[in-house]
């Protein structure tokens, strides 16, 4: 049977927790569309808007943990992560009856405006943009909605873009103190904390940056492998599926405890509807205190062990110097820019948001190619 868009609100609305959004209950969208004669669902459509978007494909080019000369083909970049996020942000929504296509949105699009040479070089655009006299400085979760909005010009529904605007995680600077205004926004917090702790653990032992004999003094790896040892009796450490094993142990318990945890808030808090949500005004979606604990042993395991090591850090005020120089040479001579960047600001705009914009949505490899061509 051919279903159409009130067909598929009602089977959505029919299988959601009362607590979910519901598609048709949307808040709309900052400009009103036509209609969509695809019978596409609400946030399946800002889904669809996302992966299409330039700044989305880009995301394949910018770094996550190593920069693009350090990687390797297995290491992360921004894209294999905002996929991961997803699929772990799909996985609880799905435990906990939410919204699968507000969640997927959202995690699709959380680190959308994220710049090259990972947080290094956010953190570098920030004193860069503050040294300009913009005191906000540069922030790549704000970031994130300014490129879905400014730049890329999505028209994103309100639902997803109060997401991106709320999304924070341990290792992020929230782009809003205030908390993430729905469960689904929760969720991908949750997830992106989920995923880059494991790929990370991945990454850096695969590397050897990170020394198993230091991470076997961890908790959540002692609980990994003992379930991977007791699934896998014959397995060795030598094995190459052993890390993935030990990993895909590790998700799978933050993402149980989780669900477990996040069940029972909203049993104990009697969280019955969106509203009690909004008004509850605290994160629901949450870690049982326990495994909270392994969790920041192990942040604090791989800023020791991974982040903070000489040749990560080395990269990274690289990455850094690139960007400076790269904003420095465009701001003081636009006509370096290209065209379209430069008529921008003889029409008025601030000549320090247009290259900031610039050079934060290049890919790694397109920073040091535009480095080496303006040094000649």
């Amino acid at each position: 049977m051919l279903r159409n868009r009130r067909d598929l609100e009602q089977l959505e609305a029919d299988k959601l927790a009362p607590y979910a959004i519901k598609s048709a209950d949307s808040a709309g969208r900052l400009k009103q569309e036509e209609d969509d004669n695809s019978n596409r669902l609400a946030f399946q459509r800002d889904v669809d808007k996302i992966i299409w978007s330039k700044s989305f494909r880009r995301l394949g080019g910018k770094t996550q943990v190593k920069e693009e000369s350090d990687r390797d083909d297995h290491d992360r970049t921004r894209m294999p992560h905002e996929l991961e996020v997803v699929f772990i942000a799909q996985s609880i929504a799905r435990r906990l009856g939410l919204n699968e296509d507000l969640t997927t949105a959202i995690a699709l699009g959380h680190d959308i405006g994220h710049p090259p040479f990972g947080h290094a070089g956010e953190q570098e655009l920030d004193r860069i943009m503050k040294e300009k006299g913009h005191k906000e400085g540069f922030e790549h979760n704000r970031h994130s909605l300014y490129t879905v909005d400014e730049i890329e010009k999505l028209n994103l529904t309100l639902e997803v873009r109060s997401g991106l605007d709320k999304h924070k995680s341990t290792y992020d600077q929230a782009g809003s103190k205030l908390t993430a205004p729905h469960l689904e926004a929760q969720v991908v917090n949750r997830a992106d904390e989920i995923a880059y702790t494991g790929h990370d653990i991945d990454d850096g032992l695969r590397s050897e940056i990170i020394s198993m004999e230091k991470i076997k003094e961890t908790e959540l790896w002692k609980i990994a492998t003992d379930n991977v040892t007791k699934k896998y009796p014959s397995i060795k450490e030598d094995d190459p599926a052993y890390i993935q094993r030990c990993v895909g142990e590790i998700i799978g318990h933050l993402v149980e405890d989780i669900c477990v945890n996040t069940d029972k808030a909203l049993g104990q808090n009697d969280i019955e509807t969106v509203e009690d949500v909004k008004n509850f005004n605290k994160e629901l979606v949450r870690f049982g205190d326990k495994v909270k604990s392994h969790l920041d042993e192990m942040s604090k395991f791989l800023r020791d062990n991974f982040y903070q090591n000489e040749a990560i850090k080395k990269s990274n005020e690289h990455g850094q110097k690139i960007i400076r120089d790269l904003f420095e040479t465009y701001y003081n001579d636009p006509t370096t820019l290209p065209d379209e960047h430069g008529r921008l600001i003889k029409n008025g705009k601030d000549k320090a948001i247009v290259v900031k914009d610039y050079v934060a949505g290049m890919t790694d490899k397109f920073a040091k190619e535009e480095w080496a061509r303006l040094k000649k």
